[in-house]
C-alpha cells in the first residue's frame, strides 16, 4: 500500500461529505475512494431499478429527453450534491465566501465488468503512492 496523504482542513470536510452520500442517497454504495490533496479519486455504484418491459420504450423516450435534466438518484446530481455541500462547509470553516474549492464538471467512467473494477480499486488505492511525482505537487 502506498504512503498516506495527510488531509487540510479542507480535504477532511470532503472526507466527511464522501462518505456522507449514501446517507442522503440510499440507492449509493461507496466502496472505495481516496483523497488527493487537489483532488479526489471515487467509484460510485448506483442501483437502479430497471423499467418493467411493457414501459421500456416508453421510459427511453423519456429518459432521452430529459437528457441533461435534474434527475434523483443519478451520478450528475450526487456530484453535484456532493460538490455543493462540500464547498458550501469548507468556505464556511474557512470563513471565505469567495474561496475556490472545485474545477469545473468532473470525470466519469463506467465500469462494465469485475476485472475493470478491480484494476479501478488498485489504482484508486495505490493514487497516494504516485503523489510525489504529480506535476501539481510542488
Amino acid at each position: 500500500m502506498g504512503r498516506e496523504v495527510r488531509l487540510s482542513v479542507a480535504g477532511h470536510i470532503v472526507d466527511e461529505c464522501w462518505r456522507d452520500i449514501a446517507n442522503h442517497f440510499p440507492n449509493v454504495r461507496l466502496p472505495i475512494y481516496v483523497i488527493m490533496p487537489n483532488h479526489i479519486h471515487g467509484i460510485v455504484v448506483v442501483h437502479t431499478r430497471l423499467p418493467q418491459r411493457a414501459t421500456d420504450e416508453r421510459s427511453s423516450r423519456e429518459d432521452s429527453r430529459r437528457l441533461g435534466a435534474h434527475r434523483p438518484g443519478a451520478i450528475p446530481t450526487i456530484v453535484r450534491s456532493f460538490k455543493a455541500i462540500a464547498a458550501r462547509r469548507i468556505r464556511e470553516r474557512l470563513r471565505d465566501a469567495q474561496f475556490n474549492v472545485w474545477q469545473r464538471g468532473y470525470y466519469e467512467r463506467i465500469i462494465r465488468n469485475e476485472p475493470e473494477f478491480h484494476k479501478t480499486c488498485d489504482y484508486i488505492r495505490l493514487n497516494p503512492a504516485n503523489w510525489a511525482n504529480d506535476e501539481e505537487n510542488s
